[in-house]
């Protein structure tokens, strides 16, 4: 058995494999052994092979290995090279932690540089911006569900443990009037419009009987308004609309009476 070490650092040793980073270190009194088949070319070979220096701060270290037997010791001709992999990016936090398609999203983590894609829930996000190594901005992209962030480099992915909540917002739609109760009635008599599209809040929204505006309201809601025949509703049969900021409602038939 032929005791090896790591030069230049006579006090520590290492043993590994080609190829890669070396698992441990043994201190002084424990230095590490490999068997070789005899003390010849063929062994340093071997050794070269089934050995490994580990250079923490570097990407790319080199160093000539040495073997040393009780006959002294032989030094390799040719520099064995350790490749150091940086690990994949990691995710950490983001913020906000919610939010619709087009929200702007900061995510804190380590390693982002040269990120090539980001994605929310697995969907690819087209607009991104890496600020530094520990930092990027990414806006939600329009299809993304609820579900990690995650950051890929050539370094490979990280993603995060929690999952980012996309916010889904229902389409306005235009309102429509299914049914008016009663359909005939005197000014002032209360009517109640069923339908949909209302909105949740009336807001700037208005009810019209032709071309007169209903001032008092009852009730409001996304698929159901009372209101009062206006005081000054033509007569006679009129077109009772209902318009909001998204558009206005096909007209259903009231008879105004006397």
């Amino acid at each position: 058995m032929i005791p090896v070490r790591r030069s230049p650092s006579p006090h520590t040793y290492f043993e590994g494999t080609c190829g890669e980073p070396v698992s441990k270190a043994k201190s002084p009194g424990q230095e590490p052994h490999i068997a070789l088949e005899s003390h010849s070319a063929h062994s340093e070979s071997s050794l070269r092979h089934r050995l490994a220096s580990l250079w923490p701060t570097k990407r790319h270290a080199s160093e000539k290995p040495s073997v040393t037997t009780a006959y002294g010791t032989a030094t390799s001709t040719t520099d064995f090279t350790v490749t150091l992999v940086p690990p994949p990016p990691t995710v950490s936090v983001f913020a906000p932690i919610s939010g619709r398609v087009g929200t702007v999203v900061t995510v804190t983590g380590a390693g982002f540089s040269g990120a090539s894609a980001v994605t929310f829930g697995g969907v690819p996000a087209p607009v991104f911006t890496v600020v530094s190594d520990v930092r990027l901005t990414a806006t939600v992209p329009l299809g993304a569900v609820t579900g990690p962030i995650a950051v890929t480099t050539v370094n490979g992915t990280g993603a995060s443990t929690a999952s980012f909540a996309v916010t889904v917002i229902p389409p306005r739609v235009k309102p429509a009037i299914a049914k008016l109760s009663p359909t005939t009635g005197k000014r002032g008599a209360l009517v109640t419009i069923t339908g949909k599209g209302f909105g949740s809040r009336r807001g700037t929204s208005i009810v019209t009987f032709g071309s007169r505006k209903c001032t008092k309201y009852v009730a409001w809601s996304a698929t159901r308004i009372q209101c009062r025949v206006p005081a000054e509703a033509t007569l006679g049969k009129v077109k009772v609309r209902v318009t909001t900021s998204v558009g206005r409602s096909s007209p259903k038939r009231f008879v105004v009476k006397r």
